[in-house]
């Protein structure tokens, strides 16, 4: 998980988030992820939401608010 400076724990939160989605979902299709690697990246104010290529997510962090579960 690649974030900016000062809001490594929205990315620690993300990072754990991805991993048991990664879990879940291979669980429930019986399928194992395809790829090696997958990289996340937060990019502050990222227009677009989030977006998905292959074997990497790229999600907004907007301001410096803390996300919570």
């Amino acid at each position: 998980m690649y974030t900016p400076p000062g809001l490594s724990e929205q990315g620690r939160f993300a990072l754990e988030v991805a991993t048991k989605t990664l879990t879940f979902f291979a669980e429930y299709f019986g399928e194992p992820y395809p790829l090696p690697k997958m990289d996340l990246v937060a990019v502050p104010d990222f227009a677009a939401g989030a977006m998905e290529n292959w074997s990497v997510r790229v999600c907004g962090l907007h301001g410096k608010r803390r996300t919570q579960a």
